[in-house]
Formats: C-alpha cells, structure tokens, sequence
C-alpha cells in the first residue's frame, strides 16, 4: 500500500513549503498583456442609476416587443396553447397583485411560445362592480343611474389606458390594439345576458330571500372573498334571560313549575339582532342545568358548565338543582320580552359548549346557521334592518330608524330592561367590507344565487380532471365546493356586473380540460398587508422607475418585477420590499456578470462543427452538467415552477459555471493560440452555456435575454430579431454521459484535497506529483498522457504549474515537500465506485514564473515560457 511504502520517508514540511513558495513570487508585468485573448464585448454590466431601466425601453423597441405576439400568430404550427385571462378590475393604477398575476400569465405564455405553440392570450379588464364605481362617483351629489354609468365607464377607460401601459412596460406580451376584451363592450354584455338566462332556465340561477353578507357603508351585498377579518373589533355582549312560558313534558319533570318564574339564559354579540328573534336553539346532546336564585326562587337554564359563570354575573351563589339532556326541551317555548310572540326551542347542531351558555339566540333574517334552522322548521324569515343598516317597522316603532353601530344597540338594551343580565364589551374578530373598511351584517335580502348545490358533485368530477398549481390548493377548492350550497352572484349597485362563462365556439361546451394556476396576494417584507396608511405600498411604478429619492427608491427596470413574480413560488401570501427587491437586483446582477465573461471568451468564435471527442474531459463534464441543467429547467417550467427554475439557474451559474469551470479555462482562454483546437474546446461549450442559460431567462427575464441575444457573436446562424423567434434550446443527446462525470470524479477529489492542503495559497505556486493506484492511474491518463505536464487537462484542472501523475514507487521524497495521503472513488462501472488510495507529494513550484500567463513554467525570469514563445511567434509565421 502507498502508506506503507512512505511512512518512513514522509516528512510533514507545510510550513516550510508555503514560506519558499512566497519567496518564488515575481512582481507582475504587463508587458506581453496585448499578445493575450482577454475577454471583449461591449455588453453592458452595470445595473446602477436606472441604467437597466432605460436600456429595457430601447429593448423593448429593438427586439419588437409590440410585434412578437402577432408573429407568433402567423407561424405555421398544430400545436396551440390558449390562456384564458381573468381580467382585473379597471378601478386604478396596477399594484404588484397585477404583477404577480400578469407576470406569471407572460412567462407561461413566452415559455410555451419558445416550445414551438402558437399562444392565443386575449387580455380583458373587468369594468364593472363595486371597486370602479365607488372611484368614480366620489362625490356627494345625487346622480341619476345614466349619471353614475356615465362617470362609471370614462374611469374605467382611464384605468384601463394606465394598467395597460403597465402590462406592456413589464413586457407582457400581447396584441395590446386589437385583441382585448371588455366586460362594457354590448358584444360582451349581450352574451352574459344570453347565458344568465340558459342557466337561469336549467335551474341553476334563482331569485330568493336569503342571508348574506351586507355593507352598509356600501349599500351592497358582499361575497366573502369582499372581506377582511379585524382581530380587534369592540362589539357589546349582553347576556339576556327569556322567560320560559310552556314546558315540556320532561322539562316539567326536571324543574317542577310550582309558581315560578323559569328563564332560558342565552347570549349574542349582536344585540341588535334580538328584536329578530323567532327561536332558541340548543344542542339534543348537550347537559343543562337548573339553577335556582335563593332570593326569589326564579330559575335559570343554561349549559352545565356555564352555571359557575353565571352567578358570577348574577353576582350571588346559585342552587344546583337538577341537570338534563337538551332533548328534554322538545316542546318547550318561551315568550319574546319585546315582541310577546311564543316560540319554540329548536334543535341545532351548530350549539356547541366552546362559547355561550349553551343555549343559541337565533334571528333567521341575520344569521347563516339561523336561516337553516328557520327553513328546516317552517320559520317565518324577516330582516329588521334596510339597506343602510338601520332598524325598519319589523323592528317596532321604538326601533325604527336607528342605525347599527351608532344607537341601535343601546336602545335594544334599553327596552330589554330587567331581562338583560350583563352587558360587556366583547373584544373579537369581526368581518368588515375590504374597501370601505367599515363592519358588515348579516341581512336577508331579495338576491340571485347559483345553486352550487346542483353544480357541486359535476365540479368536483370536473376538477379531477384538471392539474392544479400548486397541488396544495386542490385541496381547499374541493372543501368550498363541498361546503357552498350556493352563491349571491347579485350586487346592489347602478355599474353591475357580468357573469364570466367561458363556451367553445363549435360544441358550446363549458371549457373545463390546457390546468389551474393558484397565485397568493402580496404582503410587505413582515407579512403584513400592505396599507397607504401604514406606508408599505410597493408602487410597481417606483419600482422600474424609481421614486424621487434614488437611494431610498432605485430604479431596477422591469425585470426585477418579474424575477420576484417568479420566484413568489405561488405562496399563499409573496413578501415584497426593499430588501427583497435589491436581493433579486444582485441576483440578476451576478447572473449578468457571469454570463458577460463568457461573451467576451466567445467573442470570436465559429467553430460549431467540433466532436464530443475532440473536446478536453473537463468540457465534456460541463456539456453533461449543460444537459442535466436543461432537463430540470424544462420540467420546473412544465409545472409551474417559476422560483424553482431561477434557484436551478442560480446554482448553476454560480458553483458549476463561476466557481468551477471559469476559474480553471482562463489560462487556456486567454494564453493559448487564438485557433488552437484546445481553446476552441472551450468556447464551445461555453457558447451553448450562454444560448442554454439565455433562453432559459428568457420566459422570466425577457430583457435581459433580449439584451444577452443582441450581443451574441455576429454568426449566421443568428439573423432573428428577437430570441423568442429561435425557439427553445436544443440539447445533444450527446452530451449526456454519466461516464465522463464518473470519470472526472475521482480528479475533482483530489483537487479539493490540495486545496484544504494549502489552504488560501494559490495552487499555481506549486508543483504535484500524484502518486497513484494503477486503477487510479488508468483513470488520471484520461486527462494527462504524459507523465510531466504544464498544459494538459489534469493540470488545468488541478490549477498547478506542473503535474506528475505516476503509480511507480518514489525512492525517496526530499525533505522540502509535503506529502499527503488520499482516498478517492474510482467508478469501476455507471453506478459501482471503489476508493483507491494515493499520494500528493506537494512542493513549491520549481521553475520561474512566465510574464504573459503568469505561471510557474518558464526556465528563466527573463523570457515567457516555451508555450508562450511559440504563440506569440505564431504573428511572425
């Protein structure tokens, strides 16, 4: 074993070696600088000052963004993709929600155009509702209806002209003149009144008087995606005691009338809805209990477990008599202080023990579980309250006319009297109206409803078939089927709002088969909604253009806008921010600086008919890695995943491209003879480095690629105006060999071994002899024939002046080296690999350094190397 053979003769002399070394350093000359092949291209590399910005507006006309899509439509082709837009409201200026949603549409869109479809993406706006016209009638003044639909239409005009001017300076592609759709055009109206009048025929769409979700403060109903839930809404509990007035044949037997006054205990959050009241619900399961006042004998019911919270605000110890189930109460009623109705105790299995006493006041005009109840139990159902939230003549003549929130509250407490037992604030979360900010109610109202009841088992077949992005929400869409039975599709307000169904043009059949993309909303960098107010809006606008104060609010061009769309990994909820947004700045940047390096190497380059034999090991290893890269990329963009395709882009630029691969080929780059088939080797590869990776961006980063593609060598190859007009990337099935990255393997250990040897020296200082295991060996003659070299592909790899590879035994090893033992995996065959042992014996470079590639290889200090000598002397042939 080479242990063996050494361990009487190795010396351990690092500190030795890296003194000698240092002594051997020559200072630096540029004399022979202009015989070299330095890198050259003019492609720009800072991102700084708005620079990205203004160079992607003279992109955008250069490579005829505004032109793409209706060229994309003349191309002959079977193979179409068609994305249906969801259009966004015309009510104002483009947030980064329309970033998000418009981005993410182009890349998919650019992506499947470059895989040879033929993209059929018609923009539309939705330019009706309650956004757009509570914007443009702002004022206070009364207004006809043809007055507000005026007013309401010239803003959405407006709002449409800027989110459109928008969605073109982020590059969404698109024909922006001819082909977008809106929901205001009679064409468009037309056909909605078409198709609410098919479904309302079959029965899907109906007319009823049923709870919803209401604002006052907008004067509508609202649909639940309309709210947003504050934590720390103040509502007035009250705990109210209704007489019980007619008991069951069980309740007699529990309580034992005899002369006493009996009360139901219940308690609500809502006290203006009482005066609604038309039943008490409590749950058949649950135990209750009578509790006796010693003061005057009344009894209480409640839940067993609220008896202890009871006296407390009765403020006296009450006397446990007898407990019993709910179902005791069947036949049971008790008299409305307020209206003296008699009415029944009802079963409901929405009475829980979590909150209440057990016993559930119910108002079916006002409650979602109420109204099943009524419904259920042949109940009358009646709203006390209009439109503006106030009490109306159901309520009485004592209640008429005062308004939720304001008076209402107190006086329904007021005439309650000795029936309230406690009142107290009540700190919950309570759903308020998004826009105006303002609680909501539950009201009944005349609405129309799409009977999802009908729909539900048919939409859930149908979802099965459809691929859902990410797969996490499948899960809650089926749970909203399930649960809906229907939906309020009515709104009350003079700008209304279509119906959206999508129909083929030749079977009228619903589209329902090409998948579902789920995006989340965007939140500032604390995962808080973004509010003026708190000051976190990010402004799209500021951030391509900048704000007045550059060094707060830089301009980063659009592409950064799209980066982070991409990379929000469609999160239920996408952080942005000032320190997100200079991170995607740096990414695009070192991205930029990599791929401008390989420019320059490529600059003259046209050799395109080179063999995968012709090439040097290491450009083989890095085609394979090219084609691993590519195939990940590909599959990450067929499902979807737009983040996870700039982490592999990312990954690959920085480890396999910068920190591997442009770190060891300079030498070859820059000091080989310009048409030597060694060089050629490499720009090869690094030609298709830079079409691959380029074309990979290009769906997420159009300018960028667009600028990248300007600057590509002058080849024929090249003529096209636009890199989306060559298609996506081919990769050789050539490239692919697991056999020449099993082979480089055993070579990139023992490099990482010589570096953790010499630490932060650099390895040109030193001179190595590999002293290897015959199969070891066999493997390291791949990359050097000869025993001694300052040129081969070991070296290069190895980044020494001089390599020695070797598998006889040494007969002695001076004193002024250091020798390491090593252990590496050899692949025997694809997947087997067996550990062969070596030896680095690790010295100071022995020869002077050379002034034009600057390495350890020349016999004197005067003159360049031999292979520089005969490069330069090449001119004089």
């Amino acid at each position: 074993m080479i242990a063996n053979v050494f361990s009487k003769l190795k010396p351990t002399r690092r500190q030795f070696i890296w003194v000698r070394a240092k002594s051997k350093k020559q200072e630096s000359s540029k004399k022979y600088s202009y015989t070299l092949n330095l890198p050259n291209t003019d492609f720009p590399l800072s991102l700084r000052d708005g620079e990205a910005n203004r160079r992607e507006v003279k992109i955008q006309k250069s490579s005829g963004f505004d032109k793409l899509y209706e060229w994309q439509q003349n191309q002959p082709g079977d193979k179409e993709f068609i994305l249906h837009d969801g259009p966004p409201y015309a009510n104002g200026k483009p947030h980064v929600g329309h970033a998000i949603n418009k981005i993410l549409k182009d890349i998919t869109n650019r992506y499947r155009l470059m895989r040879g479809y033929r993209i059929h993406y018609k923009p539309g706006w939705d330019c009706h509702g309650l956004p757009i016209e509570m914007k443009a009638v702002s004022s206070k003044a009364k207004l006809t209806p043809l007055q507000i639909r005026d007013k309401a239409k010239k803003f959405a005009r407006e709002a449409i002209t800027v989110q459109m001017e928008a969605f073109k300076r982020w590059g969404v592609m698109a024909d922006w003149d001819k082909q977008c759709y809106y929901t205001f055009d009679p064409q468009y109206e037309a056909k909605q009144m078409e198709v609410f009048y098919q479904m309302y025929e079959k029965g899907l769409i109906y007319q009823d008087f049923m709870p919803v979700y209401w604002s006052p403060s907008s004067g509508t109903a609202l649909a639940e995606s309309e709210l947003e839930y504050n934590p720390d809404h103040k509502s007035k509990s009250v705990y109210v005691s209704f007489p019980v007035t007619k008991s069951s044949e069980q309740l007699e037997n529990v309580i034992g009338w005899a002369g006493r006054d009996v009360y139901a205990v219940i308690w609500t959050t809502t006290p203006w809805t009482l005066p609604g009241n038309k039943a008490i619900c409590i749950g058949p399961e649950l135990r209750y209990i009578c509790a006796e006042d010693p003061d005057n004998s009344n009894i209480y019911i409640c839940e067993q477990s609220f008896v202890d919270k009871l006296s407390e605000l009765l403020g006296k110890s009450l006397r446990t008599l007898n407990d019993f189930s709910g179902s005791a109460f069947e036949g049971a009623k008790y008299t409305h202080p307020l209206t003296g109705e008699e009415l029944p105790f009802l079963f409901g299995k929405h009475v829980t023990v979590e909150k209440g006493t057990g016993l559930v006041h119910t108002a079916p005009g006002h409650g979602h579980d109420d109204f099943v109840i009524a419904i259920n139990n042949g109940l009358k159902v009646t709203s006390i309250v209009d439109e503006k939230g106030q009490f109306d003549w159901h309520a009485g003549k004592e209640l008429e006319g005062r308004t939720i929130g304001v008076d209402a509250e107190e006086k329904v407490i007021e005439l309650l009297g000795n029936h309230i037992i406690k009142v107290e604030d009540y700190v919950h979360k309570y759903p308020y109206d998004w826009r105006t900010k303002k609680p909501v109610i539950i009201r009944a109202s005349k609405q129309w409803f799409v009977s999802t009841n009908k729909l539900k088992n048919k939409a859930l077949e149908c979802l099965n078939e459809v691929s859902v992005h990410p797969k996490s929400s499948e899960n809650s869409m089926q749970s909203m089927l399930g649960s809906r039975p229907y939906w309020c599709i009515s709104r009350q307000r003079v700008w209304g709002l279509p119906i959206p169904v999508f129909y083929h043009k030749q079977t009228k059949q619903p589209l329902v088969n090409r998948s579902l993309l789920v995006h989340g909303f965007a939140v500032d960098e604390e995962g808080k909604k973004m509010s003026k107010s708190v000051g976190n809006v990010i402004d799209p606008e500021k951030v391509i253009n900048g704000g007045k104060n550059k060094s707060k609010e830089p301009s980063y061009g659009a592409d950064v806008l799209r980066l982070w769309s991409a990379e929000c990994n469609l999160q239920s909820n996408v952080m942005i921010g000032p320190t997100i947004l200079e991170k995607c700045n740096e990414e695009i940047y070192k991205i930029r600086k990599v791929l401008r390096y390989l420019l320059g190497n490529v600059n003259d380059f046209d050799n395109f008919s080179l063999s995968m034999h012709q090439l040097w090991p290491q450009d083989r290893y890095m085609l394979h890695l090219l084609h691993q890269f590519g195939t990940q990329v590909s599959e990450h963009y067929d499902d979807y995943r737009y983040g996870k395709v700039m982490q592999t882009v990312e990954k690959f630029i920085n480890i396999e491209v910068s920190n591997f691969y442009c770190s060891i080929i300079k030498d070859r780059l820059y000091c080989s003879d310009k048409e030597s088939l060694r060089r050629q080797s490499s720009q090869f590869v690094q030609y298709h480095i830079i079409n691959v990776v380029t074309r990979v961006l290009a769906p997420i980063l159009p300018h960028f690629a667009e600028e990248l593609y300007q600057y590509y060598p002058n080849l024929e190859q090249h003529k096209d105006d636009s890199i989306f007009k060559g298609g996506w990337f081919d990769l050789d099935p050539n490239w692919y060999n697991k056999s020449s990255a099993n082979l480089i393997k055993p070579v990139l250990d023992i490099k990482d071994h010589l570096n953790s040897v010499i630490v932060s020296e650099n390895p040109v200082e030193f001179d190595v002899i590999i002293y290897a295991s015959n199969l070891l060996y066999e493997v390291l003659t791949n990359f050097q024939m000869e025993e001694t070299s300052c040129s081969s592909p070991l070296t290069e790899i190895m980044q020494t002046s001089y390599t020695v590879i070797t598998k006889k035994p040494l007969p002695i090893i001076p004193e002024d080296v250091s020798a390491e033992d090593g252990v590496c995996n050899v692949y025997v065959q694809e997947d087997i690999k067996q550990p062969e042992q070596y030896m680095l014996i690790i010295s100071a470079a022995t020869q002077n350094m050379c002034e034009r590639c600057r390495r350890y290889t020349s016999e004197s200090a005067k003159t360049p190397c031999e292979r520089c000598l005969n490069v330069m002397a090449g001119d004089w042939k």
